[in-house]
């Protein structure tokens, strides 16, 4: 098979690196790569110019500098994994440079949602990483916020009528790209779903443990609908093995110490910190926690068609939902809620942007009742922490959600469909205002269960471990933090002197095949959706209930230690104390 690396982006190493790995496995069963690049094409504004901190208004010089790394970068892949292949500033020709500047010549900001290509909604999908990069709650686009979204539409064009035309001339039997929802790469994706030919979404995965060593490759868009994955049926029920259930508590491990990007919860301070005190809670009285999520990025997944909205759904916006809430905490005094803004919202050490949702949050997250309580980012209180006070989590479609459940906290969605990362079935789920509202009760008398312990456990093992192809052998894990000031400097001197020697160590330390190469050449050779369809369930190791349940016992003494230290100081009453007696 002829197979279509779509690659403009590769100045980001972390994606690059781990897309050719996969590229290579496919060359070593005999297929043809084609491997793409960008050629400088998208030099106005790109993904790898946002990844390394350079704004939109940034000089070229600047911009430039991204550029040559790609550049760099998409030449050391070509060489060292022996790929040919065009770039799209070579793809494209005269005539198709003029279409880009006659189409946009003819949209504005207010008619720009119409404009389609072949049926292929092209400004929308611009949309995605602008919505992101804004933190925009909305598709609707100021004057100067139409000056910066042009270089992004700019790109899409050109995505499509160099796409439109390597594909059409190449013929590929199948196209793979790293994240299918930016927006050049998602152009070229329709582009060869229109011509009948599958195509795959690469992406590290979602466990902060070893995410760099781990990849999901399935076909399609399914990434954006976990809540849906129909293989799920098939392993809720089945016990976890020790090393399933070890790469889970991995996770929440590397999420207390909230050192990585991804990790938006501040640390866990892992010392005595009177939560109860800071916010006002009453003796007697049960704490739910509301854990709010940022809106811009289910914004920007529904603009380009990946997610869709619960049009049934009790609470159309968060606002509305925290609205509820504080109306409900007013006639329920027994009751204490503290509504947790997600830290996206605010400038983190990802974005520096300020969210639209956290300017509304601002006005209307004042002159509470006495038993209503607001964590602001800038408490720099970590969930994790917060939790030890938490009898039950309102959530609506944060990750927070299953990383609660996992300590054993009841929680309360007011959405089946919402909550796309992990499936709803784990929670209580409210299908009518009124039914929101019992199940709130029910979980507070309920309480903490050993069995959401288990329910989560199982689900992340399936999201990270059971659905992931691992790469470790090709791409260990590097050391990302903790050097000293002396390593520090001498890092950035031989990055000065050879500014790709990582690059080139990672080529020639990879493994000579992966151990998931036969996986991964059976899932594009069948055209698979994932590596669920070529496993048979019924081949994997098999545990009994009780013996999961032992392994349980041994992961939240893991946790204990991570979230704790010293065992001997665990607060009595509260989250801590719960989970030690079942150890």
């Amino acid at each position: 098979m002829k197979i279509l690396a779509f690659a403009p982006h590769s100045a980001i190493w972390q994606h690059a690196f781990p897309e050719a790995l996969v590229a290579e496995a496919l060359k070593q069963e005999g297929h043809e790569i084609l491997y793409v690049s960008c050629g400088g094409e998208f030099k106005g504004y790109c993904i790898p110019m946002s990844a390394y901190g350079v704004s939109a208004n940034a000089s070229e010089s600047e911009k430039q500098k991204v550029c040559d790394r790609c550049t760099a970068y998409k030449n050391i892949i070509r060489s060292k994994f022996g790929f040919g292949g065009p770039d799209v500033n070579d793809i494209l020709q005269a005539e198709d440079r003029l279409m880009v500047i006659d189409v946009l010549k003819g949209v504005n900001r207010h008619n720009f949602l119409d404009l389609e290509l072949d049926g292929i909604p092209v400004a929308r999908y611009a949309l995605y990483e602008f919505l992101i990069n804004l933190k925009k709650d909305s598709t609707v686009i100021t004057e100067d916020e139409w000056t910066r979204f042009l270089p992004e539409l700019s790109n899409a064009l050109s995505s499509f009528y160099a796409c439109k035309r390597l594909i059409d001339r190449e013929l590929p039997d199948r196209v793979m790209v790293y994240n299918a929802f930016y927006s050049v790469n998602h152009i070229c994706c329709e582009l060869a779903a229109q011509r009948g030919i599958p195509h795959y979404f690469i992406h590290a995965g979602n466990n902060i443990a070893n995410r760099m060593q781990t990849l999901f490759v399935t076909r399609g868009y399914s990434l954006a609908s976990w809540n849906r994955n129909p293989h799920w049926k098939q392993y809720e029920g089945m016990p976890c093995t020790k090393s399933q259930l070890s790469t889970v508590t991995d996770h929440v491990l590397a999420l207390l110490k909230g050192l990585d990007a991804f990790a938006y919860s501040a640390p866990a301070a892992n010392k005595k910190i009177d939560l109860r005190e800071k916010f006002g809670v009453r003796k007697g009285q049960k704490v739910l926690i509301a854990t709010m999520s940022s809106s811009d990025e289910r914004v920007a997944a529904e603009a380009i068609g990946v997610q869709f909205p619960d049009t049934t759904c009790i609470f159309p916006t968060q606002v509305e939902w925290i609205q509820a809430l504080i109306d409900y905490a007013k006639q329920h005094q027994e009751l204490c809620f503290i509504v947790r803004v997600h830290p996206r919202n605010f400038p983190n050490k990802r974005e520096s942007v300020k969210s639209a949702q956290a300017e509304i949050l601002e006005k209307i997250l004042t002159n509470l009742p006495n038993n209503f309580r607001v964590n602001w980012p800038a408490d720099a209180i970590s969930l994790y922490d917060l939790a030890e006070i938490g009898d039950v989590i309102l959530n609506g479609w944060s990750n927070a959600g299953k990383e609660m459940s996992l300590l054993g906290l009841p929680v309360v969605l007011y959405s089946a469909e919402l909550v796309t990362s992990y499936p709803s079935s784990i929670n209580y789920v409210g299908a009518s205002l009124d039914d929101y509202f019992r199940k709130i009760e029910q979980a507070l008398a309920d309480g903490w269960s050993f069995e959401n312990i288990r329910r989560a456990y199982r689900w992340c093992a399936f999201e990270y471990s059971r659905s992931l192809i691992d790469i470790s052998e090709s791409y260990p894990a590097s050391r990302e933090h903790g050097f000293s000031f002396a390593e520090r400097v001498i890092r950035r001197i031989v990055r000065e002197v050879a500014p790709y020697r990582q690059q080139l160590i990672d080529c020639k330390r990879r493994a000579k095949t992966l151990s998931a190469k036969n996986l991964i050449n059976k899932i594009y050779t069948n055209a698979s959706d994932s590596l669920f369809d070529e496993i048979d369930p019924d081949s994997l190791e098999k545990i009994s209930i009780d013996r999961e349940t032992a392994y349980l016992k041994q992961e939240i003494g893991r946790l204990l230690k991570g979230l704790y230290g010293d065992l001997q100081s665990i607060p009595s009453g509260g989250l801590g104390e719960k989970l030690k007696k079942v150890t």
